[in-house]
């Protein structure tokens, strides 16, 4: 199907967008993304897409415009990539102190404003508020994946608590806690991220990604620079099975965006439809490139990591009805695992309730549709993971977003 100069012109500000964020990420600059949100804000609204697309590509680029003209629009964008770059709040503040509190008080103005621009501009698409704007983007149902992630969470809430006790976790310690359980048989990373791309006959791809890791960055994110030709991925060094976790999920995201043969809109999956593919090529990897002492960790630390995001979700599905009690409800939402909770202010710390909102539950979803799939494929193929790889790309990532992920789920397992 023919590309449209519009398709093209948009991809490339989305893959120069990610340039720029990679280059802030992983490089230490300072880019403005303000220009670039600009230009891609007056591109969607000057576009007349009833003439320029038909049937699913009209469909496809409605849900993707809804959440580009609120992220794009420049009172959101500002006030987003303000709270993005934290120096522009640590004016004065005594760096070899834990001043995280005083630095969550500075942003969290910031933070409510851009929770209430997010629920105006969404509402005046027509939508009662911004997480039923972004369900309705990602072609899901609202109250089914709330009914899903508490389903979740009751299932797991008692073996969470089970390695929770064994690890000695709290909210302060966890990511630093799991960071540090076991150990890994090779200190290669490459070691990991071939055994997956061997496994799945994807050796080909390797070469396609740029892998940067940096011990003081973030935990782990890929970006789609210049699919399929290249994707870097950011990450902390692999030093741990909680690392290596991490390194095959990104590595997945890696698979998506290169497997995928469509160009212009279709080539831009959903970001539920994204994670939960990311995460399937992570439970392959686990299976197949650790030891079983290091398997058992990284699956004791998915299992948090997912509860974890349960209880988050369902703290931010709250928080959107009425920000100003923010405190109260992260509270008592931290208060459903028996640890020792951080202090109140720091809700705002969290990265996903302002660069990536109403985001956190595709990792839950991908934690349940990953395991379906893998059910599925082990009754049908058994260990032939070339064959699983063969039916994952050719079902799910060669045709892009031409039919939803639900839609393509469906037509497998029926």
């Amino acid at each position: 199907m023919e590309v449209t100069d519009f398709e093209k012109k948009l991809i490339g500000l989305i893959n120069r967008q990610q340039l720029l964020q990679w280059e802030n990420y992983a490089l230490d600059k300072n880019n403005d993304l303000n220009k670039i949100n600009q230009e891609i804000y007056s591109l969607i609204k000057e576009i007349n897409y009833n003439k320029l697309f038909n049937k699913r590509k009209r469909e496809v680029f409605i849900n993707l415009s809804k959440r580009l003209r609120v992220e794009n629009d420049p009172e959101i964008a500002r006030l987003r990539n303000k709270l993005d770059n934290k120096d522009n709040y640590k004016k004065d503040l005594d760096f070899k102190a834990n001043n995280q509190v005083k630095l969550a008080k500075r942003m969290r103005n910031d933070l409510i404003e851009l929770l209430y621009l997010r629920n105006y501009k969404a509402q005046k698409q027509g939508f009662k508020s911004y997480p039923d704007l972004i369900f309705s983007a990602e072609e899901l149902s609202k109250e089914t994946i709330i009914k899903e992630v508490k389903s979740y969470l009751n299932k797991n809430l008692k073996s969470a608590k089970e390695i929770i006790k064994e690890y000695n976790l709290t909210w302060g310690n966890w990511f630093t806690k799991l960071g540090e359980q076991g150990s890994l048989d090779s200190s290669d990373p490459n070691y990991y991220i071939k055994c997956l791309f061997h496994s799945l006959d994807l050796d080909n791809i390797y070469h396609n990604i740029n892998f940067k890791y940096k011990k003081d960055g973030i935990s782990g994110m890929t970006f789609r620079t210049s699919p399929p030709e290249e994707i870097r991925i950011l990450l902390k060094p692999v030093t741990s099975p909680m690392r290596s976790r991490v390194l095959l999920h990104e590595c997945g995201h890696a698979i998506n965006y290169i497997k995928n043969h469509r160009q212009g809109l279709y080539s831009l999956l959903t970001t539920s439809f994204d994670e939960i593919m990311a995460v399937l090529f992570e439970k392959i990897g686990i299976n197949l490139c650790l030891t079983e002492e290091e398997r058992e960790i990284a699956l004791q630390v998915s299992l948090l990591e997912n509860v974890r995001c349960s209880i988050s979700f369902l703290f931010e599905m709250e928080l959107w009805k009425d920000p100003e009690n923010a405190e109260e409800k992260f509270i008592r939402h931290q208060k459903i695992l028996p640890i020792i909770t951080q202090k109140k202010e720091l809700w705002v710390l969290d990265s996903f309730r302002y660069i990536d909102p109403v985001y956190i539950h595709n990792y839950v979803l991908g934690d349940i549709y990953a395991k379906k799939i893998i059910n599925y494929l082990n009754d049908r193929y058994n260990d032939d993971y070339k064959k699983w790889s063969n039916i994952i790309i050719d079902h799910f990532l060669k045709d892009g977003l031409n039919k939803s992920f639900m839609d393509k789920y469906v037509e497998l397992v029926k």
